[in-house]
């Protein structure tokens, strides 16, 4: 086998690691073959480092609030003329402990805020949105991720707070949840402890 006919092998299959397969079980599987085993432990351990991680497994996420809050606008597609940036007004770097939780169905985003104040965290702002996507940078394939610590107004006057599309292979930024309506159970949140 040349070296370009392993590296294929190696890309294609670190495309498709299924999420829950450890390299050690991999390697039961097709046994010490040498250089092409390190090759394909890189890729377990490339895969981990962007995969999107478990439910209530916490992780670091730096975050640099002094970027222009109208970029979580700008950068999801829309023109941010007649947005409104509510708040809160944040500055400085940061490193979040953070983690994704499912709080269930949620009447709107002040419900979220106390069940997750409830139990102890805090929901993060989504001046981590795009910070979280370059981190993680493939989906799950769970759905949406919320950012609900930090809000906008639309140009319909309506509070909107910053989510991650998760279905299919790529991220998609360009959705605002409305603050004052329902947000589906298996949805997740982006919390940080307090």
């Amino acid at each position: 086998m040349t070296d370009g006919q392993r590296g294929d092998i190696v890309a294609t299959m670190t495309g498709v690691i299924p999420p829950d397969l450890t390299f050690e079980e991999a390697q039961a599987i097709i046994g010490s073959k040498g250089p092409f085993v390190a090759d394909i432990r890189g890729a377990f351990a490339k895969r981990r480092l962007n995969a999107v991680p478990a439910d209530n497994e916490w992780f670091g996420l730096d975050i640099d609030n002094d970027v222009d809050p109208m970029e979580v606008v700008t950068s999801a597609g829309y023109n941010p003329s007649g947005w409104k940036y509510l708040g809160p007004k944040l500055s400085g770097k940061s490193t979040y402990r953070a983690k994704l939780i499912c709080l269930g169905y949620m009447r709107n985003l002040e419900e979220a805020r106390k069940r997750a104040d409830k139990m102890g965290y805090r929901l993060v702002e989504g001046q981590a949105r795009e910070p979280f996507k370059a981190r993680f940078s493939k989906p799950d394939g769970k759905g949406h991720v919320i950012f609900g610590g930090s809000e906008w107004q639309d140009p319909k006057g309506h509070p909107r707070v910053a989510c991650l599309s998760g279905f299919g292979g790529e991220w998609d930024s360009s959705s605002f949840g409305w603050s004052g309506s329902e947000f589906y159970g298996g949805w997740c949140w982006l919390v940080a402890g307090k």
